[in-house]
């Protein structure tokens, strides 16, 4: 009897052990820009942009704010509900510090003379590389760069 019970120990603590493991293999990057503009009657304003790498699902889904410099900023107390509308991309990893969003082919519809409700083509993407430097990701252009935020991500871990 106590075989089979630590047996069934170890099982548990060997699954609980991996899907705590399943969870630590996501990274959320964040930046904050500001931009002065040039007019003097308006505010400042602050783009502040998160992007989540989900290393097991292989997806990535980014989310963006803008908000003048004195109104009130995005609560990040529940972060379930930062990514919960954003469409997700799925990523080939290329190198260890290469990603590619592969692009999505645009389409025509076939529809009857009278049907203008149905769409007559749907709308392409294309394709997206991301380089990991460190802890800083950026695209291929590198417009922007977003840095890991340790923070946000040790607390996405804690739900």
């Amino acid at each position: 009897m106590p075989v089979k019970f630590t047996l069934f120990l170890i099982a548990l603590v060997v699954q609980l052990s991996a899907k705590a493991q399943d969870k630590t293999d996501v990274k959320i990057y964040s930046v904050r820009d500001t931009t002065v503009l040039w007019d003097k009657k308006y505010k400042s304003e602050i783009y502040w942009a998160f992007c989540k790498i989900d290393g097991n699902e292989k997806t990535i889904q980014s989310s963006g704010f803008n908000f003048r410099d004195g109104d009130k900023g995005p609560d990040l107390t529940d972060l379930s509900h930062l990514f919960k509308d954003e469409d997700k991309d799925w990523f080939v990893v290329l190198s260890p510090v290469k990603l590619k969003v592969k692009r999505v082919k645009g389409t025509r519809t076939k529809r009857a003379w009278n049907d203008f409700a149905t769409a007559g083509r749907t709308a392409g993407s294309p394709a997206k590389i991301f380089f990991i430097n460190g802890d800083t990701l950026s695209m291929k252009g590198g417009s922007l760069k977003l840095v890991l935020d340790k923070e946000l991500t040790s607390r996405y871990h804690s739900f």
